[in-house]
């Protein structure tokens, strides 16, 4: 029970899916704000409901090991556009993480250091 309270996992809502690949063609900007690329790259597994004509499938990211599988109960369908959208997404959210973080690190490498006594707030003397 303690690995299952651990594990790092996001899961999408139902309308990610559709604004990803709305009208069949990869639209990264229609999410890009749906969440933090930095907090996607520390989970170990993403998961994407994805609403086929008369049935639900299931995408599993796996972020470590950069796999991607699709659960799909009524048959092995054509699963192309999963496979072909999500390593671009991956690829964008991961490109994005690291653009954030080199934004933080200059910024912090920027800023001046503070002197003893700098920073602090002490209530008025009385």
């Amino acid at each position: 029970m303690k690995e299952l309270r651990s594990a790092k996992v996001y899961a999408f809502e139902t309308p990610f899916w559709v604004k990803l690949a709305e009208d069949g063609e990869y639209t990264y900007s229609n999410v890009a704000s749906w969440f933090e690329p930095e907090d996607l790259v520390t989970k170990n597994l993403l998961l994407i409901p994805i609403h086929r004509p008369g049935h639900w499938i299931l995408a599993a990211v796996c972020v470590k090991e950069k796999t991607i599988e699709v659960y799909d109960t009524c048959a092995p369908g054509d699963h192309k556009i999963v496979f072909d959208f999500l390593p671009r997404f991956m690829e964008e959210v991961t490109k994005s993480a690291e653009k954030k973080a080199a934004e933080k690190k200059a910024a912090a490498a920027a800023a001046p250091p503070l002197r003893s006594g700098e920073g602090v707030i002490s209530p008025p003397a009385s």
